[in-house]
């Protein structure tokens, strides 16, 4: 708002989603102008353009190459969707308007919520090609990571897909996606968390059911490390580095057993 450094003493607030940063005095006058995450019914075109994000960002500009870094003004621009960073106006009107996303990531105009809150009756248009990513989050695992964790995937991803398991649990996200013939998931938990939302899966019966990854945030961790996930999250972690992880990974199978205890019979 005021365009002067947020490295003072004074109190600063963010946007969870588009993180626009103001300080506290400069609140009042924040612009109402978030990104757009879905529509009421599906527009006619598919394709969004870019929505730029402004503020410093690292590495260079995809344009002219130059460096995005500087300590002394507000310089440079993001894209919200497809993550292409240019330094300056000039340069966004070389970009191609359209912005293209990558195949985890779910485009607004593919999203119906029809006049709803709740995400189970929402409807979701997917292209055949692209594969998205559902995210299940379990905030009181790992020492309270998740809001952390929730913060850093909702500038990667429509935070539309990223859901929390306190608020309607697993099948919230599996009704949302109910109409989506290819897609992957991404729990972010311990081996209860996982084994919650696999259990799910199975009461579900799908025909065709998504493959699962784990980022993990519990305290055994020990499916994580089976499936080569490892054994934990630090916040030094890229997460960027960990979807591309989930986007490439292959997919195994394995076995799952379901233990009955019997009390014994008396001879």
């Amino acid at each position: 708002v005021c365009r002067s450094s947020l490295q003072t003493t004074m109190k600063i607030y963010s946007c969870s989603i588009c993180r626009y940063f103001v300080h506290k005095q400069c609140r009042p006058r924040a612009t109402r102008n978030c990104v757009l995450l879905y529509f009421d019914q599906f527009p006619t075109k598919s394709l969004i353009e870019h929505r730029w994000i402004e503020g410093n960002q690292k590495g260079s500009c995809s344009y002219c190459r130059q460096s995005l870094a500087s300590i002394t003004h507000l310089k440079g621009f993001r894209c919200f969707w497809c993550h292409i960073k240019v330094c300056s106006y000039m340069c966004r009107k070389g970009i191609d308007s359209r912005c293209i996303l990558q195949p985890l990531i779910i485009s607004p105009t593919l999203i119906s919520v029809r006049g709803s809150t709740d995400r189970s009756t929402w409807k979701l248009k997917i292209e055949p090609k692209q594969c998205p990513l559902l995210v299940f989050i379990n905030m009181r695992s790992g020492g309270q990571q998740g809001a952390s964790l929730q913060r850093k995937l909702n500038t990667l991803l429509n935070p539309v897909q990223i859901l929390d398991l306190s608020i309607g649990g697993p099948k919230t996200g599996f009704a949302m996606f109910r109409d989506v013939n290819r897609y992957k998931v991404l729990v972010c938990g311990g081996d209860g968390t996982v084994a919650w939302v696999l259990e799910t899966l199975d009461l579900l019966n799908l025909p065709k059911p998504p493959p699962v990854a784990v980022l993990p945030l519990g305290t055994g961790n020990d499916l994580s490390r089976a499936l080569g996930w490892g054994g934990g999250y630090s916040k030094d972690q890229s997460i960027e580095t960990i979807l591309i992880n989930v986007q490439n990974a292959k997919v195994i199978y394995m076995d799952r057993w379901k233990l009955e205890i019997k009390p014994k019979e008396d001879d």
